[in-house]
């Protein structure tokens, strides 16, 4: 019998890495879109782990990209300082299509990341 599990996402450590791969900045582009790691450009899909600045200071992040390297969804660890609007810790943010086309654009609404989106973001 064929195994029809996705394949696993890569795990790729970026240049300068040391003993913990969340005391980075995730990277981004000169105008502050989201960029995989040049160590990851034939990685496929890959996830990014890293930390973010807040205005309530530094929280840790994952960003998942595609395998085509378009970001897919940031994941963030923490509330933003706003239970209010963001009740879930881990929550997701989901990049989505713009309305003319162009850049990917992150969803400012944060959907609760559940067990299951975990284990099945691990598989991609």
């Amino acid at each position: 019998m064929e195994n029809s599990a996705p394949e696993p996402s890569s795990v790729v450590l970026s240049e300068g890495t040391k003993s913990n791969p969340t005391d980075r900045k995730l990277p981004r582009d000169k105008n502050g879109l989201p960029v995989r790691d040049p160590e990851a450009q034939d990685a496929g899909p890959h996830s990014q782990i890293g930390k973010k600045e807040g205005r309530n200071g530094d929280y840790k992040q994952v960003r998942e990209f595609d395998k085509d390297g378009n970001p897919v969804k940031d994941i963030d660890f923490t509330d933003h300082g706003r239970p209010d609007t963001h009740p879930h810790n881990p929550h997701e943010h989901v990049y989505k299509p713009s309305k003319t086309g162009g850049t990917l654009q992150r969803d400012k609404t944060p959907a609760p990341l559940t067990y299951t989106d975990w284990i099945n973001g691990l598989n991609k």
